[in-house]
C-alpha cells in the first residue's frame, strides 16, 4: 500500500492521494482522465488494481480543508 501511495503521489497528475483503509482516493487536476492512475501504476508494475470515480465524502473534504 505504501508503494502504490507513493508511485500516486510522484505523478503529476495527482493533486493529492490519501490511504483510506485498503483504498487510496486520489484527487486528480482538472480534466485528467482517471484511467492515467490505472495506466501509471501497471507501468509501475502494480497489479489486481480498480480504479472507480467516486463522490468525495466529508474525510476527503475535511482532508482538503486542511491542506490548503
Amino acid at each position: 500500500m505504501y508503494q502504490v501511495m507513493k508511485d500516486l503521489r510522484d505523478n503529476g497528475s495527482v493533486i493529492s492521494c490519501h490511504t483510506f483503509g485498503a483504498q487510496h482516493h486520489v484527487q486528480l487536476l482538472p480534466g485528467m482522465d482517471p484511467q492515467i492512475i490505472q495506466d501509471t501504476l501497471e507501468k509501475r508494475g502494480h497489479t489486481h488494481i480498480s480504479v472507480d470515480l467516486i463522490t468525495p465524502t466529508i474525510e476527503d473534504c475535511f482532508i482538503n480543508l486542511m491542506q490548503q
